[in-house]
């Protein structure tokens, strides 16, 4: 092989006018087709984080309104309870669930600790029977 000056720096070139003309369509071709496969890659790379993106927005929307429907579900309970209190219904089932137990003698004893504001606080009691079944009317 023919030494080109700059060889001693280890950069070893073959010039194109001594390749035969095969050689030259060969090299042409890979050239080619490492120049296809860059852009297949890269096209590639581009169409996943595309899809990756889109992926992305659709779970946030989904998200967004599975929020925004526990907004609009809380705000319906919320103004429902408002109405039954004042109404003097029932208390809601949050005011029940802040309530204080208590068991001795084979007694129950609930206290509610947040009663609506349309009743007083509330104290139940009932006697257990011996079968453990309470009837809380």
């Amino acid at each position: 092989m023919f030494s080109w000056p700059g060889s001693h720096l280890g950069h070893t070139h073959t010039p194109k006018h001594t390749l035969s003309s095969s050689d030259q369509e060969e090299r042409q071709w890979l050239r080619e087709l490492y120049r296809r496969r860059r852009r297949e890659r890269e096209e590639e790379e581009r169409r996943r984080k595309r899809e990756a993106e889109a992926r992305r927005r659709r779970h946030e929307e989904e998200w967004r309104g599975l929020v925004e429907t526990w907004k609009q579900e809380e705000k319906e309970r919320h103004r429902k309870e408002q109405q039954e209190e004042e109404e003097g219904a029932n208390p809601s089932p949050r005011h029940h669930q802040e309530a204080a137990y208590d068991w001795s003698g084979g007694s129950l004893v609930i206290t509610f600790l947040n009663p609506p504001p349309s009743k007083v606080s509330q104290l139940l009691t009932q006697s257990v029977p011996a079968s453990g079944n309470i009837n809380l009317t």
